[in-house]
């Protein structure tokens, strides 16, 4: 009973209007993650796309807060997803691919990772900091999300088209070996996560020009296409850090978040940022191969870790851009070199 009761909220949150999430839509993002960029490799995780949409607060017996009221629970004396505070939802669509190191082979390359694409939309709950932590009066803000995403692996991902037409419009290498990817497979993640900002410091007397704070994450997956548990931790330098919890990006990665509340009087802002974090894997179709059929696979390592710096930008009081370089540790046995690619992302404020 308590799955069920757990369950039907969710598939309540997955069946959200489209319609209604744009038009309540106070923050659009869009993001690109590439591993061209500073990386200079196009292998394994090698682009992401992501387009997303978050409400503004949703007041009264709206719809969001009900089903945040059917999902929160104490564990211990803590409360979870309690709807005593800011309560958003956000909509969000968005395609990965995954290949070999080598494009050139038309085989199946058994010591490498499969190629793989995943289309998938996402609807999850953002709950922000309660009114009083807006105000600095408390130690650290705190924000909890829970996100569904729905999706399919394989062919139906058209991630092979993706990557054959962008390579040709830039003169890349074509990738020959796509007939070799995972087979077609619905997937879900159900995922919940955990930021924790601490009240920024100013590093110059009686000016918030310059500022420091800390923000710890956690969060836990649970799907065919992901399970993991993980932690991170960044470190921002700079001003307007109150404005969000960092910069969005493509799950599974070190937290960051459509949430952004800039003040319209504050024309310019930035601040660099510096993050790692790490994962128990316990589960990764793109190294594990098809639930349901056999597949290739490859051997995954257990724990991951990211290293990440980058620097965010707030301009004209509504938008902010934001660029990031990852460095992420091998992710399966066979993998000779670490993974870096770099994230882009540009959010709108309405």
């Amino acid at each position: 009973m308590k799955l069920i009761r757990f369950l039907m909220p969710l598939a309540v949150l997955a069946l959200w209007p489209t319609g209604q999430a744009l038009a309540q839509c106070t923050v659009a993002s869009i993001q690109f993650e590439n591993d061209i960029g500073l990386g200079g490799t196009d292998r394994h995780y090698t682009h992401g796309s992501r387009v997303s949409c978050m409400s503004e607060n949703q007041t009264g017996d709206s719809a969001a807060r009900e089903i945040a009221d059917a999902l929160s629970f104490r564990l211990g004396g803590y409360e979870l997803l309690s709807s005593d505070r800011d309560v958003r939802y956000s909509v969000a669509l968005g395609q990965t691919m995954f290949t070999p190191e080598d494009l050139t082979r038309a085989d199946l390359i058994t010591e490498d990772r499969a190629y793989a694409g995943w289309l998938f939309g996402s609807f999850g709950l953002v709950l922000g900091p309660r009114e009083a932590q807006k105000t600095g009066s408390t130690a650290f803000d705190r924000m909890e999300s829970i996100q569904l995403t729905l999706g399919v692996v394989g062919p139906a991902s058209v991630a092979d088209h993706t990557q054959k037409f962008v390579h040709s419009l830039i003169d890349a290498q074509k990738p020959r070996g796509w007939r070799n990817q995972l087979r077609n497979e619905p997937g879900f993640i159900v995922e919940y996560e955990q930021k924790w900002r601490t009240n920024s410091w100013n590093l110059l007397p009686g000016s918030d020009l310059l500022q420091v704070d800390l923000m710890p994450s956690a969060s836990v997956a649970l799907g065919n296409v992901h399970t993991y548990g993980s932690v991170a931790g960044t470190f921002r330098i700079g001003n307007r850090l109150a404005n969000d919890f960092g910069p969005p990006r493509i799950r599974p990665s070190v937290a960051g978040s459509e949430y952004y509340e800039p003040d319209p009087d504050e024309r310019l802002g930035a601040y660099l940022f510096f993050s790692v974090g790490a994962r128990a894997v316990a589960r990764n179709i793109f190294l594990d191969g098809n639930t349901f059929t056999s597949s290739h696979s490859v051997e995954k390592k257990n724990v991951v870790g990211d290293l990440q710096v980058g620097a965010v930008f707030s301009l004209w009081g509504t938008a902010r851009l934001s660029l990031t370089h990852i460095i992420r540790t091998r992710e399966f046995d066979e993998q000779d070199a670490l993974n870096q690619f770099t994230a882009f992302s540009l959010s709108f404020h309405f």
